[in-house]
């Protein structure tokens, strides 16, 4: 009866508040010691058959056609994947939030698609590049990569010493105290998009932007500035996340309303225009991960939209990118590019059919997710055609790339995509060109399977670390710094140095960015919606939860 009234009591506090800076409840649900015992023991079973059957299958799959070993290993992929989803979904869990919202689980799912169950589109006969790649590796490439999977799986249910967490967590508290909060300006996500646009501007004037960029240029004649400005141009990402947190938790005013449309219209114009598929997906995504971190549920309607919408902006892209080529001169004027969208946009929707939404679309986003191709092409040519790189350039890779070229202005250029591309696609030096190393294949070409399995274990304790370190459902001022570096994590594309690179620098300058943004108030000084947006915002997140 005292468990129960004290169960109770919690889930009926109301004091705290979100807007203030203290910590609530989020979503109490009171369940016993055994209840959770109980919980992580069947997904500990569950997680064992699967893992078990999958690699009874990946074993067995190993003879036969081409096309029973594809079979076989997207099979095995979806066990393995699922026996991984089932350890890190209860740890995710106790951390609160929606569960796709969570490193952990996102990095599984995805990575399992990617790597795993999208080899089955060589079923089919490829086109392109990928003509390089011999079929046959592709299975193998899929084992590896599940390989990858399970050390990232295990290094995440690890975890960090508990002195590093406490250690993060200490840190965090420093750049998010506890206390009465705002935002320090109430325009501070307009002032932030305006100085990031004015980095992305000064990018495009040194011809170093995206696509339209001039690639022999920007390979011949790095800018100095180039670090900076791509750091800068981050605020951008970090306005949009203000600004969702002002709309749908702080003021949620017609005026923040307008001012969060006001962003998000360009950004997602300018994305289109720098013909970036990635860049648009992740600026609807920010918003997406603000909105249901601080309790909006995801209507069904939504979704559809979206899924037609992105289905949509592949061909879009594709058609874009050939009008821009046919009409490249060098780097391509922003003006010139923002010129020919309506009519490319006329011509995806005249040819936008019902197959095309269904089939043709998703498609198209598979073979853009699709990652595993790299991985089996590396696994072909590595260590026969091209030797192993030292794995110490693990290591010296990161250190060299992180110095500013305004310190060291003879510093490499680093052009590791270009020169996978060159190297295992064959593609000739006038072909100004990259392809995606991956971090798992970046890994294996650095050693082999003892690299991999290392490297990915210490990404699995990479993401628990974060997790842990930031808690976004229940201080929504960790968003700041969650949604950024969240979309940097997720993108597996990238090479061990510029994966790693890139981190440091979202995670100091985000923290950076937070004192900028967010100022401790006296509860008195807090207009009267913000003092009673806890208590509305909390019971909408307990809805959320039953």
């Amino acid at each position: 009866m005292r468990r129960r009234a004290e169960s109770q009591q919690l889930g009926r506090s109301d004091s705290g508040s979100l807007a203030t800076g203290t910590k609530p409840v989020v979503g109490f649900r009171a369940h016993s010691p055994d209840h959770r015992r109980h919980n992580v023991s069947v997904s500990a079973i569950a997680a064992f058959f699967a893992l078990a059957l999958g690699c009874v299958t990946l074993v067995l799959g190993q003879g036969g056609s081409l096309e029973s070993r594809l079979w076989m290993a997207a099979l095995s992929s979806v066990a393995i994947g699922g026996g991984c989803f089932a350890l890190v979904r209860p740890l995710a869990r106790a951390e609160g939030g929606p569960l796709l919202a969570r490193l952990g689980p996102a990095t599984v799912v995805l990575y399992t698609l990617s790597f795993g169950v999208f080899g089955l589109a060589w079923l089919a006969p490829q086109k392109g590049s990928a003509q390089v790649i011999d079929p046959g590796q592709i299975p193998g490439g899929m084992a590896m990569s599940m390989i990858g999977l399970i050390a990232l799986t295990i290094g995440y249910m690890a975890g960090p010493l508990r002195g590093v967490i406490r250690g993060a967590k200490r840190l965090v508290s420093n750049v998010f105290p506890l206390g009465p909060w705002s935002l320090r300006v109430p325009s501070i996500a307009v002032l932030l998009y305006l100085v990031g646009t004015g980095a992305r501007l000064l990018r495009l004037g040194t011809g170093q932007y995206g696509y339209l960029q001039d690639a022999a240029q920007a390979l011949s004649s790095p800018s100095s500035t180039g670090q900076l400005l791509s750091l800068l141009e981050s605020l951008t990402t970090i306005a949009l996340v203000v600004a969702a947190i002002d709309c749908f938790m702080l003021h949620r005013s017609t005026t923040s309303r307008i001012v969060l449309i006001g962003l998000l219209v360009p950004e997602i114009s300018i994305s289109l225009a720098s013909a970036s598929k990635e860049r648009t997906l992740f600026t609807i995504l920010t918003v997406a991960l603000v909105k249901v971190f601080v309790g909006h549920r995801t209507r069904v309607v939504t979704i559809v939209v979206a899924a037609v919408l992105v289905s949509l902006l592949f061909p879009f892209v594709s058609d874009y990118r050939q009008t821009l080529n046919s009409s490249r001169n060098g780097q391509v004027a922003l003006t010139t590019a923002l010129e020919q969208i309506p009519s490319v946009l006329s011509l995806t929707a005249d040819k936008a059919t019902v197959k095309s939404l269904l089939i043709d679309g998703p498609s198209a986003v598979a073979r853009r997710v699709r990652l595993v191709d790299n991985v089996a092409l590396v696994r072909q040519k590595t260590p026969g055609a091209i030797a192993y790189l030292p794995w110490t350039q693990l290591v010296t890779g990161p250190l060299v790339a992180s110095v500013p070229r305004a310190v060291w202005p003879s510093k490499p250029t680093i052009t590791t995509g270009r020169d996978f591309a060159q190297d295992y696609y064959e593609l000739p030096p006038s072909v100004f060109s990259a392809n995606a190393v991956t971090i798992p294949g970046d890994l294996y070409r650095h050693g082999g399977l003892v690299p991999l399995a290392l490297g990915m274990v210490l990404l699995g304790l990479l993401l628990r670390s974060f997790e842990l370190s930031l808690s976004p459902s229940r201080d929504p001022r960790h968003l700041i710094i969650y949604v950024p570096v969240f979309l940097h994590l997720i993108k597996l594309e990238n090479d061990v140095t510029t994966f790693a690179v890139g981190l440091v620098q979202l995670l100091l300058f985000s923290a950076l960015t937070s004192w900028l943004v967010f100022a401790r108030r006296a509860p008195s000084s807090l207009p009267g919606t913000l003092r009673s947006t806890n208590n509305a915002h909390r019971r909408a997140l307990a809805r959320g939860s039953r």
